[in-house]
């Protein structure tokens, strides 16, 4: 048991020095509780009172604590463990090598699935046979849906053909005996009928392995479809996790559950961990989560493995962002996260009920992100990215004689992770060095400072995907700092990364050294010289290069792209956007983000921004492999493009190792006229999305202006006044 230490200094400033912002130059300054002098725009907003209940409510219950000797500071990864052994899954990949949970996620899971608590591994076999019994239970519902989306397409089918069901099955069989071929129209049917069989003896398997029904397999039987999946998505799709921040709280919200806080934490121990925020000495933050004794395994662990190692002199000093993570809060009805990004003061409170419950490791990072990269921003540095960095190296005769860097943007289920991470496909002409897989700071040299040890895969379907066989390896073979979460354990003790039962967000924390393309000495990047924005759509070329800094900023202010599924319970393709790729930029402090952003790529005019498209264009799919050389051939400046007058880009017709013919639009889109129209109407509904959301940011404002007269030819009202203004300076 570590030492309880007798006192630890919370803050450098006294509380009301920090709630007293002065005006200058029209913007607010403040000095952070650690003592930084940051500046925010007015429009990011300020309320002192949530600031000072925030810091209030962290001091005393760090304090009370402290106090009454239930605060336990800096134990190590080995005790944290032993604290959380009830959250071990137990299975047969191999001796003690790893550490995996099957944590529900940010949501919690259905408390009708299991009476026992869920995210607890079995102790007994009784409970395993119980988790077990459920899973098959599980499996005949979800099979149950396949069967009833089947017969739902058939009966579509019949309808347009105006035949009942039995007849076409006897036409068909007639059909086959005769040696006839069948229409399309009957090959469909044939072939539906046919999965359908397969499925219901799928299911007579299971059936017989199901020990005790959660429903009556009868009464699901005779239920009416509609039912059946009303049923399935009760069970299942409640227990799922978006992996989202919830909507802002509102003040009396915040303030009702801070005032809960401490009493219902009187008696529970606490552990307090630190970290470095960054690996270079120079460009790092100190910061600190407090977490519950029996979650220090998981979320105590999860900051140590995440984030960089304590520098000297940590003890003494305050810390620059701090975050109380409590999975279950008592008398809390609802789970409520929020942080403030001034005094970098955050709380991740899980409800009292199972229901409500947050265990979620990424939490913890989100807040951290969200918070330490404003403060990068508003300490004038710089901004940052939701990026993966890469460097690629150029060899001759095994030598190095070229590097060049790259920031890949992207939501997660673009592709940005397996991008940054590719080995890529001629090692003795290119060396490809990974630096990041997910978040960076750059600063107005674009310099990219590493923000993470560790890198946080999606897991889900990762065994069945070639591209992805590195990262499978350093999974599997990572050692006993690997934690895996939402990832399901089948009867037989193994992993199943194809299930999705508890969640589709499965992850998974593996240190950096473990990757074979990561860069084991230094993770941060000296020079970014390719700026990449990963897009899915159908209308994109697989490579196209922009040229003018205005556009490469609006170009990340749309964030456009597409929702896969896997990322959130329930999504399908359909095109999103969100700011700059990035769901960690505090409301308000966009405006100080993208006009940072700007100013640094007027001052880095040799930096070059490509879009990557790595979904399809028309009907021709982009696989990985294709996106790669993209990537490779824009960082090593080996594309050959053209203009195309309609986007005001440039579009490569010629990449190294790639036939760029099969993606040329008119052989896509035969009728280019609408191909043209479609573009043009996705070109002009991102002017409106500019408007609607940044109406106050001039930048932004300048673009949109700028391409709907480029796209319409319609005088804005800004051009009219520049109008006048010349017209008067002539007279």
């Amino acid at each position: 048991m570590p030492e309880i230490m007798k006192h630890t200094k919370v803050y450098e400033r006294p509380i009301h020095e920090v709630i007293k912002p002065y005006e200058e130059n029209g913007k607010l300054k403040f000095v952070t509780p650690s003592g930084r002098r940051v500046t925010i725009y007015k429009e990011a907003g300020f309320n002192p009172e949530i600031t000072k209940a925030l810091l209030e409510t962290y001091e005393r219950i760090h304090n009370e604590a402290l106090r009454d000797g239930r605060l336990i500071i800096e134990p190590s990864n080995e005790e944290m463990r032993e604290w959380s052994r009830h959250l071990e899954v137990p299975h047969n990949e191999g001796e003690n090598k790893s550490l995996y949970y099957t944590a529900k996620g940010s949501t919690g899971r259905s408390k009708s699935r299991t009476e026992s608590n869920p995210h607890l591994a079995p102790k007994t076999k009784e409970e395993h046979d119980e988790l077990l019994n459920e899973h098959y239970n599980l499996e005949f519902l979800r099979t149950e849906k396949e069967i009833y989306k089947l017969e739902k397409e058939m009966d579509t089918l019949l309808e347009k053909m105006g035949r009942k069901h039995s007849d076409v099955l006897d036409e068909i069989r007639l059909r086959k005996i005769g040696g006839e071929e069948l229409t399309p129209e009957l090959q469909k049917i044939d072939a539906l009928s046919l999965k359908i069989r397969e499925l219901r003896k799928k299911q007579n398997d299971i059936e017989k392995k199901i020990k005790k029904p959660l429903f009556s397999i009868s009464e699901i039987r005779s239920a009416p479809l509609d039912r059946i999946v009303e049923t399935y998505n009760r069970i299942v799709d409640e227990g799922k996790t978006r992996g989202e921040t919830p909507a802002p709280f509102s003040s009396e919200e915040i303030k009702e559950a801070l005032s809960k806080l401490p009493d219902a934490l009187k008696d529970v121990e606490l552990v307090k961990v630190r970290a470095r925020y960054g690996a270079n000495p120079k460009a790092s933050y100190l910061i600190e989560a407090i977490v519950p004794k029996e979650w220090a395994g998981k979320l105590g662990r999860f900051l140590k493995n995440n984030f960089f190692e304590l520098l000297e002199g940590d003890e003494e000093r305050a810390a620059d962002g701090r975050v109380v993570f409590i999975p279950n809060v008592k008398g809390l009805k609802k789970k409520m996260i929020f942080s403030d990004p001034i005094t970098q003061t955050g709380f991740v409170l899980g409800g009292e009920s199972p229901e409500e419950r947050v265990d979620y490791g990424g939490e913890l990072k989100k807040r951290f992100m969200e918070m330490m990269q404003t403060l990068w921003m508003i300490e004038g540095k710089g901004v940052g990215l939701h990026a993966g960095t890469k460097e690629l190296r150029g060899l001759e005769n095994g030598k190095v004689v070229e590097k060049k860097g790259a920031a890949i943007f992207g939501l997660s289920g673009t592709g940005k992770s397996t991008i940054s991470s590719h080995p890529h496909f001629d090692p003795e002409e290119i060396k490809a060095v990974t630096k990041q897989d997910d978040m960076v700071r750059i600063d107005r040299w674009l310099r990219a400072y590493a923000d993470e040890k560790s890198y946080y895969f999606k897991t889900l379907g990762i065994d069945r995907d070639p591209h992805q066989r590195d990262i499978l390896k350093a999974i599997m073979e990572g050692g006993s700092e690997v934690i895996l979460e939402n990832v399901d354990v089948n009867g037989e003790g193994k992993f199943d990364f194809s299930s999705d039962r508890l969640t589709p967000n499965t992850r998974a924390q593996v240190h950096r050294k473990e990757l074979p393309s990561s860069d084991k000495e230094n993770p941060d990047l000296d020079k970014i010289h390719v700026l990449i924005f990963n897009r899915r759509g159908s209308l994109f070329h697989p490579l196209e290069a922009i040229q003018d800094p205005l556009d490469a900023v609006a170009e990340l202010a749309k964030g456009e792209t597409m929702k896969t599924a896997g990322t959130e319970v329930g999504a399908k393709e359909e095109p999103t956007r969100v700011p700059a790729f990035n769901p960690f930029i505090p409301r308000g402090y966009h405006q100080q983000y993208f006009d940072t952003f700007y100013d640094i790529l007027k001052n880095n005019l040799d930096v070059k921004t490509v879009l990557i498209n790595t979904h399809k264009k028309g009907n021709k799919n982009i696989d990985i492999g294709t996106s790669v050389r993209c990537v490779e051939a824009a960082m090593m400046n080996t594309a050959d493009y053209r203009h195309d007058p309609l986007t005001n880009t440039h579009h490569a017709i010629k990449v190294p190792g790639l036939n760029m013919e099969e993606f040329d639009t008119l052989k896509l889109f035969p009728d280019y006229h609408m191909y043209e129209e479609q573009r043009k109407e996705q070109l002009l509904d991102a002017v409106d999305y500019m408007r609607r959301t940044f109406p106050d940011i001039p930048i932004l404002m300048q673009w949109a202006d700028r391409e709907e007269h480029r796209l319409t030819g319609k005088i804005t009202p800004r051009e009219e006044w520049e109008k006048k203004v010349r017209h008067m300076k002539k007279e």
